[in-house]
């Protein structure tokens, strides 16, 4: 059988005035094979490299995934331990005139059932999936080592960050992430839930279930972010200016028109307070 094949290989590759893709049982095409003609050049296709130049086509190099022409911008936003019973845009007592204009120019949608934690419900929201088929049944410092609730999210359920990026979309987690194993939280990694690896290109914030907001600990990307020396910081304004950052710097330098997803998770938490109160952990 073997001595068939290769008489086979060698009795097509003789032939003259012929393009040439070779296929075994089973396999990929594995040869391919172009020639002059003794009556002219034959057609080449992009990429193809004849004999000569003149039969060769122009260089071209592979396209980037371009989004579909009219692609929106997408900001997702996460608020953890608020509900319908809190913000105007939704009937609430507190008013919000941002996401009141937000909404106004946009759709709401009012059946997104939560799970009562945050890290289930953020599982839920970047994969499409239930929670328990997430593994993500309990925030991570709860996690058992059973189906559902190891908090270990499989690497076959797609986040809404891989979606967008093999489509063509620039894509940034900036805020909490609560959804990489505790185990896995530090700087050594491993980084494999981490992040960047969901999907999103940049990402900035800290890795657990709360922070403090005037001292916290930050990462951008894998790498430990350096203390803030400014005695005004505050960490909610940071998240939103690196957010703003972000978009800004990959408008301007990309050169293939994709659009931008921002997706930032924070929490709502209280503006600094009067000087001389302690300043304690917000949870």
């Amino acid at each position: 059988m073997k001595a068939t094949k290769l008489l086979t290989v060698v009795a097509l590759a003789a032939l003259p005035c012929m393009a040439l893709t070779l296929l075994l049982p089973g396999s990929k095409p594995m040869v391919q094979v172009r020639h002059s003609c003794c009556h002219g050049r034959t057609t080449t296709s992009p990429g193809d490299v004849g004999r000569t130049y003149l039969d060769t086509a122009k260089p071209q190099f592979p396209q980037p995934v371009q989004p579909p022409k009219g692609a929106p911008n997408i900001v997702l936003i996460l608020i953890d331990d608020a509900g319908f019973g809190q913000f105007s845009t939704f009937g609430g007592g507190v008013p919000s005139p941002t996401m009141d204009k937000l909404a106004a120019e946009g759709l709401r949608y009012n059946r997104f059932h939560t799970t009562a934690l945050c890290s289930p419900t953020r599982a839920a929201l970047i994969t499409g999936r239930n929670h328990h088929s997430s593994a993500t049944g309990v925030i991570g410092e709860i996690a058992t080592g059973y189906d559902g609730y190891t908090s270990v999210i499989p690497r076959s359920h797609g986040s809404v960050g891989e979606v967008l990026r093999q489509n063509g979309y620039m894509t940034a987690w900036i805020g909490k992430n609560h959804n990489t194993p505790a185990w896995e939280a530090s700087e050594a990694g491993p980084f494999d839930h981490w992040a960047n690896a969901f999907g999103f290109d940049y990402f900035y914030g800290f890795n657990g279930g709360d922070m403090n907001h005037w001292n916290p600990t930050l990462y951008e990307n894998r790498n430990l972010v350096p203390a803030s020396t400014d005695p005004n910081y505050y960490m909610t304004t940071d998240f939103a200016d690196k957010a703003i950052a972000w978009v800004r710097k990959v408008k301007s330098i990309s050169q293939t028109g994709r659009s931008s997803c921002t997706s930032r998770r924070a929490r709502p938490t209280p503006p600094p307070r009067a000087e001389g109160v302690d300043r304690q952990v917000q949870r």
